[in-house]
C-alpha cells in the first residue's frame, strides 16, 4: 500500500465558485498523515456534506501475491 489514511471533509466551496453545474470542490485533512486534500467531485453521483469521511487507499498493485500492474489504481470508500 502507498497510502492508506481516512479524511474527513471540512469544507464546500461556494455554489457561485462553481464551473461545471454537477462538480463540486471539496477540501479534506486526513486522520494519520496530516494530509490536505481538494478534491473535485460529481455532486450527483458521490453526494457530500460537511464531516463526512472517506477513505483513500493507493496501490502499486490489487494482486495478492503483488505482482505489478500497469499503472496506480485509486479506491475510494465512503465511510
Amino acid at each position: 500500500m502507498l497510502f492508506d489514511d481516512t479524511f474527513e471533509l471540512n469544507d464546500i466551496e461556494d455554489k457561485e465558485r462553481k464551473v461545471f453545474e454537477k462538480v463540486t470542490r471539496i477540501h479534506c485533512k486526513s486522520e494519520i498523515c496530516d494530509v490536505e486534500l481538494t478534491l473535485d467531485v460529481n455532486t450527483d453521483i458521490y453526494p457530500v456534506k460537511l464531516n463526512d469521511k472517506f477513505k483513500i487507499a493507493i496501490a502499486s498493485t490489487l494482486s495478492l501475491d503483488g505482482e505489478a500492474d500497469q499503472g496506480v489504481e485509486i479506491k475510494l470508500l465512503y465511510l
